[in-house]
């Protein structure tokens, strides 16, 4: 297994059930703060729709997050496998679980992903000869007589799961409202089962029988019948008001299938190689890599910033410039694919959807790092420039800081489609001002350009850059990259441009 190299890269994910937690996390060490909501506030579904999730993740997230007790069980004296659990060991098991379980929901797109899951968290919490401990259930629900495993809800939560996907959730429903639910019965005639309106707790259910003279009979031939049933005669208990103007929101979202990436005999690389030939301080893999997948991103990436070096004509040791860290499915969140990490200087790629992403990021990075060197400020320069502050650019860099400013303003030149169409997409209710963000603006013109050279020039690669094309989205005023006749200005002054900015390094 290839673990991390090089220097340490704080706050990732894997290290939220150690000391060096968020701040958020670390309040959550007194007694008081060990509750569910203090150690993993709880997610908003409804962004993550708006953010691209599946309907059925989003449900499946929902039902484990409150499949979860609320707080450290407090049963002391149990004897769980000859050992007697006092309350500080349930706490400290409870807080860890949590941990474990957010870390793993946050870095997960799939429902794939969500099956395995389970088995992990068995293997992280089981003892040594593959039996459940305590800890196993510490953050499970629990009844009079029985623990329950975190990841198998039972009750309310497990019939929500099942429920969910047939209602308007996450956008018009609240779960937490629904007190009724369809549950298959036999009863009088063993041979014939049909469904009723129940109402459900951990471990039994019970229904009213309907007869002539209520509402409705509480007996359907089918599930999708009690839904419909429940749904016309409960709905507005768990109904949430919803703007009737709600849009779907256009959110440009990548997708992979079909990139392509080194060749199946491309021979493996060391990580370390991407620090000492590629300048980088630590590579980082997160905990829910499997060999094979940490291989293909180092494989890749590396092949990535061979290409992106003759590209640009600079040296591969400043690609890196030994500041610059590189993690791999360890610092995701939401739905983004890929992030810098400004006051870190991290780039993280997201296990699912960080391939396609090297460019841009990087190009965030370099925009730090000039910033930085020929400033003395701390930031991105992009957003400075358009922000109009006053910069002393030190004699030296001030041609390669002219170059980088005449760059910058045609990117985020308002009177341009490609600002329009970004406005457009930031415009939209649910939208996010990332789309028309100057930084953003410049690191996306900068991802088309590196996509159409590595067009240009027959590379099969697709890590560095991908579906950042013309005809990869359409033109319906929402395109999120340069298009047309502006499309081929920019790249022509990028050319002109970079080899300015980078004839130094």
């Amino acid at each position: 297994m290839l673990h991390d190299v090089g220097e340490h890269l704080p706050l990732a994910k894997k290290f939220l059930n150690k000391s060096e937690a968020h701040a958020s996390d670390d309040s959550a060490t007194e007694d008081s703060k060990i509750t569910l909501s203090a150690l993993w506030p709880e997610p908003k579904w409804q962004s993550m729709h708006y953010e691209g999730y599946d309907t059925d993740v989003i449900v499946k997230l929902y039902c484990i997050y409150h499949g979860l007790n609320k707080k450290p069980h407090s049963a002391s004296g149990i004897r769980w496998a000859g050992e007697s659990i006092t309350v500080n060991m349930w706490q400290d098991a409870y807080a860890d679980a949590v941990r474990w379980i957010r870390a793993a929901c946050e870095n997960t797109y799939d429902l794939h992903t969500l099956k395995h899951s389970k088995a992990a968290f068995d293997e992280a919490f089981q003892d040594a000869s593959k039996q459940n401990t305590y800890r196993t259930y510490a953050a499970g629900k629990k009844t009079r007589k029985s623990f329950y495993h975190p990841f198998h809800p039972q009750g309310p939560i497990a019939q929500l799961e099942k429920l969910l996907p047939h209602l308007d959730f996450p956008l018009s429903i609240n779960p937490k409202r629904i007190k009724l639910f369809p549950i298959k019965v036999r009863y009088k005639n063993p041979e014939r089962a049909v469904y009723k309106l129940c109402k459900v707790n951990q471990k039994s259910v019970s229904w009213t029988e309907g007869d002539d003279q209520s509402d409705y009979i509480n007996e359907f031939e089918t599930y999708d019948a009690a839904v419909e049933a429940l749904l016309a005669h409960h709905g507005e208990e768990f109904a949430v008001n919803v703007v009737d103007e709600r849009q779907a929101v256009v959110n440009p979202k990548k997708s992979l299938d079909g990139i392509q990436g080194v060749v199946d005999d491309y021979e493996d690389v060391e990580p370390t190689r991407l620090m000492s030939d590629y300048g980088f301080r630590g590579v980082q893999f997160g905990n829910y890599l499997s060999q094979h997948e940490r291989q293909s991103f180092v494989n890749n990436c590396f092949d990535s910033l061979r290409i992106l070096s003759d590209l640009l004509n600079i040296p591969n040791h400043w690609i890196g410039g030994r500041k610059l860290g590189l993690a791999f499915g360890a610092r995701g969140h939401g739905g983004a694919s890929a992030h810098y990490e400004l006051d870190l200087h991290i780039i993280n790629l997201t296990r699912f959807n960080g391939a396609g992403c090297i460019a841009h990021e990087l190009f965030h990075s370099f925009d730090a790092r000039m910033c930085q060197q020929w400033t003395g400020h701390d930031g991105l320069l992009s957003a400075l420039i358009c922000k109009g502050v006053t910069l002393n650019v030190a004699p030296q860099h001030q041609e390669r800081y002219q170059a980088f400013e005449q760059l910058v303003r045609a990117c985020t030149d308002t009177r341009s489609d490609y600002v329009k169409n970004a406005q457009s997409l930031s415009g939209q209710k649910h939208g996010k001002s990332y789309w028309s963000a100057p930084e953003e603006l410049c690191a996306r013109a900068f991802e088309a350009y590196v996509q159409d050279n590595l067009l240009l020039f027959g590379e099969r690669q697709q890590w560095l850059a991908y579906r950042a094309l013309e005809q990869d989205y359409p033109t319906n005023g929402k395109h999120p990259y340069p298009i047309g006749i502006e499309r081929k200005k920019l790249n022509q002054l990028l050319d002109e441009s970079l080899s300015t900015i980078f004839h130094q390094c």
